[in-house]
């Protein structure tokens, strides 16, 4: 928890650069849109991926927990903009990140985007297995796609 202030610093230092770097923003679109980045992107993301790996001694898989646990705030403050933005990041920490997956899904259920949604969950649940909350969220999302 100790790192939690630190990371908090190191995301708001992230977000800028993305900003600047980014003509369009892709940190709204789950897993960055899948098209590849400009340079400039590209950079930023490098940036971002030293600055973690220098406060977390390398453990992305942690970094990714952390920064995922601020995206699931962010969505519960109804900040689904924000919620991406840290789900994109976990996920660019650690590809492999159910959480953020998960809360990808649910940022997009949110925006009406169930047929994408659905695709996270599918993604999400290899990697989250049984969990409750998880199982509730997946089962209201294929309800509202039908």
């Amino acid at each position: 928890m100790a790192m939690l202030p630190r990371l908090c610093a190191a995301l708001m230092f992230s977000l800028c650069c993305l900003h600047a770097a980014q003509a369009q923003d892709l940190s709204l679109q789950p897993k960055y849109g899948s098209v590849q980045k400009s340079s400039a992107q590209q950079a930023a993301d490098a940036q971002f991926l030293s600055k973690v790996d220098e406060l977390y001694k390398g453990d992305r898989k942690q970094a990714a927990e952390d920064v995922a646990l601020k995206g699931w705030g962010s969505l519960r403050q109804g900040d689904a903009s924000g919620a991406m933005r840290r789900f994109n990041q976990a996920w660019l920490l650690d590809q492999g990140n159910g959480k953020a997956l998960w809360g990808m899904a649910m940022v997009e259920v949110g925006s009406g985007q169930r047929s994408e949604a659905l695709a996270l969950f599918a993604e999400a649940e290899k990697i989250v297995g049984s969990d409750p909350r998880f199982a509730s969220d997946y089962a209201r999302a294929k309800g509202q796609a039908q």
